[in-house]
């Protein structure tokens, strides 16, 4: 944190992705029940470090939890609860006094405003959901929420993609990461064109 204000100076905003609990049962295991006793940070330490991190100068949380041991947490899929994390973000809010991200399938628009309105948050973070619909801040923007292309937190075309070696994308949006032109829609006279003027050249090949 030091090394990025010497470098981008001391009005640039620094702040820390920072997992409110780790949820590991024992090494290897993470936990899916809340309830389960731990061997990773729990609640309490996460809210107690977090005053340690405001006070050494950061200027923001961006808030989830989990980790790579309880990988259900740090990356929700489909079956996980929407706004997963408000509950351990609520508590975080209670104790820092900067402004606080949280992500963790919070791309329904509604779910996201009344976070920011009821004082939950401050922040809505977005990673899957942009990839899904780029468009959605300028949707939510301009009042057509309906229009959104929801992520459905499959992983497949993100995550997964990454484990495979292989460039990102999504499931329900193949045109993600594959350039404008790929999946655009053009005039139906022109492709007509082009297909009847391949087809004469297929036909002078073969009569050839």
């Amino acid at each position: 944190m030091k090394a990025i204000r010497r470098g981008a100076g001391e009005s640039y905003p620094v702040t820390v992705r920072y997992s409110i609990r780790s949820f590991i049962k024992e090494l290897g295991k993470g936990g899916i029940n809340v309830a389960a006793k731990e061997s990773g940070r729990d609640t309490e330490e996460g809210l107690e470090l977090a005053k340690i991190l405001e006070k050494a100068g950061y200027d923001g949380f961006n808030a989830d939890t989990g980790s790579y041991d309880a990988w259900y947490w740090a990356h929700p899929p489909l079956y996980a609860k929407d706004s997963l994390y408000l509950p351990f973000v609520k508590k975080l809010k209670d104790v820092v006094n900067v402004p606080i991200i949280m992500g963790g399938k919070m791309g329904d628009p509604q779910l996201a405003q009344d976070s920011i309105k009821n004082g939950s948050i401050d922040f809505v973070g977005l990673a899957r959901p942009l990839l899904t619909d780029p468009e959605w801040p300028n949707k939510v923007m301009k009042n057509r929420e309906e229009q959104i292309r929801p992520c459905i937190g499959c992983h497949d075309g993100c995550l997964q993609r990454i484990f495979n070696h292989k460039p990102i994308s999504c499931s329900v949006n193949p045109a993600c990461s594959r350039g404008k032109d790929t999946y655009l829609i053009g005039d139906a006279r022109k492709v007509s064109n082009i297909m009847n003027a391949v087809w004469d050249a297929y036909e002078v090949a073969r009569n050839i």
